[in-house]
């Protein structure tokens, strides 16, 4: 399935850019640049560092920063060697060090 993004007019070279390298598409002439619609992670984890995002499906998962995560827009403090269960997403984040795995819960 291909990405299609919708880019401000001063941001379109550059996604388009970027997204031709990635066989996606940019359109249209937007304040910013958003997905319309596009790839969901099929994976059943993900595991990121401190500042960094991703995508269970559709739900999303980020590590704010050291120690503190969201998931689904449920911001939480997470400890080293802490488990938290998102019930509403229903997806667990994990902590060992500087990584965190959030992965899908059936």
């Amino acid at each position: 399935m291909l990405n299609w993004f919708a880019c401000s007019r001063k941001a379109m070279p550059i996604c388009s850019e970027f997204l031709a390298s990635n066989g996606d598409t940019c359109i249209g002439a937007f304040s910013t640049c958003i997905v319309i619609g596009g790839n969901m992670s099929t994976e059943d984890s993900i595991t990121l560092e401190p500042r960094k995002y991703g995508k269970l499906g559709v739900v999303h998962c980020g590590v704010t920063r050291e120690g503190f995560i969201a998931v689904a827009g449920d911001p939480r403090d997470i400890a080293d060697g802490e488990e938290i269960i998102f019930d509403k997403a229903k997806v667990s984040a994990s902590r060992k060090g500087s990584s965190y795995t959030f992965t899908r819960l059936g």
